[in-house]
C-alpha cells in the first residue's frame, strides 16, 4: 500500500487526499517524523501554510495532537479556523471540531465551548457539534444545558442511534435512570438492514446498538435486576458477537451468578466468536481474570497466548510482568518488560506507561536505582513530553534525597502536562 501511494502522489502531487493517505500509512510503517515530512512537503510547495489544504493542515493538528506537541496542534488548527468560512465548511467544522477536544484533553473547558460555539455559527445543524458540546456540558455536570445541546442534535439527525446512545449516557450520570433506559432503547432498536447501508457504516451501527444494551444491563444491575442484567448482556453478544467488550461483561455476569468455570466457558465461546484481530483483547482479559482468581499458570498461560496472537498489544506484556513481580519472580518480570521495550521500539509504538511501571519495579521492587533511571530516560526519549514519566522519575530522585533533581522533573512534568497534578 506505501508503495503504491508513494507512486500515487507522485504522478498527482496536488493531491491532498492522496498525501494524507499516504502519512497514515508511514505513521504506522515508519513513525510520526517521517508523516510529518510528507505532510509538511505542501506547505513547502506552497510556500506558506495558510495556502495549504484543509485536510493536510487537518492531519498535521491531528499528528501532533497524537504526539503531545499541543502549542503545533493548536497552530495549525487555528490557520485552518481563521480562514473565511462558507456556511457550512466541512474542513473548518471538522478542524474546530478537533481543536475543542484537544482542548478538553488539556482541561481547558471553557476554550473548547468557545471552540465550539464558533463551529455552530458556521454550521448551525451540525449534529456531530451539538453532541460535543452536549458531552463538555456533562462533563462538567450542566445536565439541563446538555439536554437541550443533545436536543439539537437529534432534531438535526434523528437517525442516528450514536446520539440517542450519547444521550443516554448522560441520563446514566445524572442519575436519570428511566429516562435513561427510554433513550438507550431508542439506540438499540434503531431500525438498519445491511443493504441499506456501507459495510462499515452498518458495523458501526451494530456496535452502537450493542453498546446501548450494555449500558442498558448496566442499568438493570444497578437497579438489582441481576437476571435482566444477565439477559441483556446476552442479547448484546447476540446484536454484535464481534464484539470483545460484550462478551467481557457477560463473563462478568457469568462469573457472579456460577463462579469461575461458566466465566472460562464464556471467553472460550468469545474466542470462537470475535474476530481473530479481536482474540488478543480477549486472551488479556481472560489473564487478567485469572490472575485476580488467584490461578498464575492459568493467568501465564493466557497472556502467552495473547501474544502469540499479536505481539504488539503492550498492555499484555505489562500485565504478564506484573504478575511474575507478584508471584516473586522478579527477574523474569525484568525480562518481560525489556521483550516489551524490543517490541515498543521496532513496531514504532509509544507505550510511556510501560516504561513508567517497568521503572517503578525496578526502583520499589527489585532496589536498581541506576537501572531505573535508565528506564525513565529511554521512556521520554521515545513519548517526549508524557508528563506522569517525569513525575515518576522525579518521585524516584526525591525518595533518594536528591531535591534538586526532583525538582527539576516535576517542573518537567508541571511544563507538559498542567493539569495532571505533579
Amino acid at each position: 500500500a506505501c508503495s503504491i501511494l508513494r507512486e500515487a502522489l507522485k504522478r498527482n502531487p496536488s493531491s491532498s487526499e492522496i498525501r494524507v493517505m499516504l502519512a497514515k500509512v508511514v505513521e504506522n510503517l515508519e513513525g510520526p517524523a517521517e508523516a510529518r515530512l510528507i505532510l509538511q512537503a505542501e506547505i513547502q510547495s506552497s510556500d506558506r501554510a495558510d495556502n495549504t489544504s484543509g485536510l493536510v493542515l487537518r492531519a498535521l493538528g491531528s499528528l501532533e495532537a497524537r504526539e503531545g506537541n499541543v502549542g503545533k496542534a493548536r497552530e495549525y488548527y487555528s490557520i485552518l479556523a481563521d480562514r473565511p468560512a462558507r456556511f457550512g465548511d466541512a474542513e473548518i467544522i471538522k478542524a474546530l471540531h478537533a481543536w475543542a477536544l484537544l482542548e478538553v484533553k488539556q482541561g481547558n473547558s471553557k476554550e473548547a465551548g468557545l471552540i465550539l460555539g464558533r463551529a455552530t455559527s458556521i454550521s448551525p445543524r451540525d449534529a456531530g457539534i451539538w453532541r460535543a458540546i452536549a458531552e463538555l456540558e456533562t462533563r462538567q455536570r450542566n445536565f439541563n444545558q446538555a439536554r437541550d445541546a443533545f436536543q439539537r442534535a437529534v432534531s438535526a439527525q434523528p437517525s442516528d442511534p450514536r446520539l440517542w446512545l450519547a444521550w443516554g449516557r448522560m441520563e446514566m450520570s445524572a442519575q436519570a435512570d428511566s429516562r435513561a433506559c427510554e433513550l438507550l432503547e431508542k439506540a438499540s432498536q434503531s431500525s438498519v438492514r445491511e443493504h441499506t447501508l456501507p459495510m462499515r457504516q452498518y458495523r458501526e451501527v451494530k456496535r452502537v446498538q450493542c453498546d446501548a444494551l450494555r449500558e442498558m444491563a448496566a442499568l438493570a444491575m444497578r437497579a438489582g435486576d441481576f437476571k435482566l442484567c444477565q439477559e441483556r448482556c446476552i442479547s448484546a453478544t447476540k446484536k454484535d458477537p464481534s464484539n470483545a467488550h460484550a462478551w467481557r461483561d457477560l463473563a462478568d455476569v457469568s462469573m457472579k451468578d456460577a463462579g469461575l468455570g461458566a466465566m472460562r466457558a464464556v471467553y472460550d465461546k468469545a474466542l470462537r466468536s470475535v474476530p481473530q484481530s479481536t482474540q488478543p483483547k480477549l486472551y488479556h482479559w481472560l489473564g487478567l481474570e485469572e490472575r485476580r482468581c488467584g490461578d498464575p499458570n492459568r493467568a501465564r498461560e493466557a497472556f502467552e497466548k495473547a501474544i502469540a496472537a499479536d505481539e504488539s498489544y503492550i498492555s499484555t506484556w505489562t500485565s504478564w510482568a506484573l504478575l511474575e513481580k507478584e508471584t516473586g519472580n522478579l527477574e523474569e518480570s525484568c525480562t518481560i518488560f525489556e521483550r516489551a521495550a524490543d517490541v515498543a521500539s521496532r513496531r514504532n509504538l509509544r507505550v510511556p506507561f510501560l516504561f513508567m511501571t517497568w521503572g517503578r519495579v525496578l526502583d520499589r521492587e527489585v532496589g536498581d536505582i541506576d537501572r531505573a533511571r535508565g528506564v525513565y530516560r529511554e521512556g521520554l526519549d521515545q513519548n517526549q513530553g508524557f508528563s506522569p514519566l517525569y513525575q515518576a522519575w522525579g518521585q524516584l530522585e526525591e525518595r533518594q534525597g536528591d531535591i534538586s533533581s526532583a525538582r527539576e522533573l516535576y517542573c518537567k512534568a508541571y511544563e507538559a502536562d498542567a493539569h495532571n497534578g505533579s
